[in-house]
């Protein structure tokens, strides 16, 4: 379940916002990483991944005033496990009196290293799932197209997942570690125009440089890689910016596996090229 749809089940399911119309801001979300001992597994100290979602309740705003008779402006929840929750309208002001984390921290929290464990699945494997699936795989390695055989590996390794979404459909999941490398001198922004393939076909590009993140690498680490090896630039020359990492996502058809929708999570770092 991506972003979108998290936030979206959060209102229709658990805040019971299902009658009310929420415009969510998913292009200014707030990342970072809090690691704490876990409420629900004394003794396991977790690392949880947080995204801040701002919304806005523009329409029915007023049923959703009070409906608990402990305040004005206080409701109830029940779920389907009887867990009954509670919510209030806090101002900003009662919020920081009341110690509510509802902003990312101001100071650039230090990214774990932690990823999930890649699951992937044989060739003939994934050949059994898309077709239970219903993805046509015929257009698989033809021209520029990627394999079969090549999004095995990929599983594999962990360099994407396949994720199931909630009416069925199945997408590949990838995340993307974004480069804008600014010159220091002349203010210009570094972007790959084009792609020459082994059999000489071209492709015009005009994005900026940028990897898969690896599942034994962090944000930073995938960068530097982009510097070292597709850029050729000598990371002492390089100051990245790990204060202002912006993140987005975007869902569209894969260039290299045709028929597979393809949601892209990019994290866009900015650096500057000293020399």
């Amino acid at each position: 379940m991506n972003t979108k749809q998290t936030a979206n089940k959060i209102a229709d399911e658990m805040l019971n916002l299902g009658g009310a119309k929420v415009e969510f801001n998913f292009i200014n979300k707030e990342v970072f990483e809090e690691q704490e001992e876990s409420p629900s597994y004394p003794g396991v100290v977790t690392v949880y991944r947080k995204e801040i979602i701002e919304g806005d309740l523009v329409a029915d705003a007023n049923n959703y005033i009070g409906k608990n008779p402990k305040g004005p402006k206080e409701w109830c929840q029940a779920d389907k496990k009887n867990n009954t929750k509670y919510f209030a309208w806090f101002t900003d002001k009662d919020a920081q009196k009341a110690g509510v984390e509802y902003k990312a921290p101001e100071e650039g929290a230090e990214v774990s290293g932690l990823v999930q464990a890649p699951i992937g699945l044989s060739e003939e494997e994934l050949r059994k799932y898309f077709e239970a699936s219903k993805i046509d795989i015929s257009k698989f390695g033809i021209g520029q197209a990627k394999t079969l055989k090549d999004i095995s590996s990929e599983l594999i390794k962990g360099e994407s997942s396949l994720m199931q979404q909630p009416d069925g459909t199945i997408v590949r999941t990838v995340d993307v570690v974004v480069l804008k490398l600014i010159h220091a001198v002349t203010c210009s922004i570094l972007v790959q125009t084009q792609q020459t393939f082994p059999d000489g076909t071209k492709a015009s590009l005009k994005r900026l440089p940028g990897a898969k993140r690896r599942p034994d690498e962090n944000q930073f680490l995938t960068a530097r890689r982009v510097l070292k090896r597709q850029l050729k630039v000598e990371e002492n020359h390089v100051t990245l910016d790990s204060t202002n990492v912006q993140v987005t996502e975007e869902e569209k058809d894969s260039l290299a596996y045709p028929g597979l929708r393809t949601i892209y999570r990019k994290r866009i770092i900015t650096a500057t090229l000293s020399r």
